[in-house]
């Protein structure tokens, strides 16, 4: 396989995974898009090799649109569990300063 379709090959499986939702499978991906961009650094390029480099660049940067997104959700999801947590802690307090007055 060439380097080009590789690369195009990993930036395919980390928009996939995103996607998905599996995350393992977004990491170990995004470190080796990482360790094959570092080995093509400081090379010449071709036609073929240049788009695919725009195109993972882009499958990157949508994966990691999807990966902030879902971040802020969870992020939301904790918050409105935490709240929760807070309130019934509050009510538990006012229930037994209720009952032992």
């Amino acid at each position: 396989m060439s380097e080009a379709r590789a690369l195009m090959a990993l930036g395919q499986t980390l928009a996939q995974a995103a996607r998905e939702g599996d995350w393992a499978t977004v990491q170990r991906t995004d470190l080796q898009l990482a360790d094959a961009l570092f080995a093509l650094r400081g090379r010449a390029h071709g036609a073929e090799m240049r788009q695919a480099l725009d195109a993972a660049r882009q499958l990157h940067a949508d994966a990691m649109r999807q990966c902030a997104a879902q971040r802020d959700a969870l992020a939301e999801k904790m918050a409105l569990s935490l709240r929760n947590r807070e309130g019934a802690a509050a009510y538990a307090t006012f229930a037994d300063d209720r009952t032992a007055g």
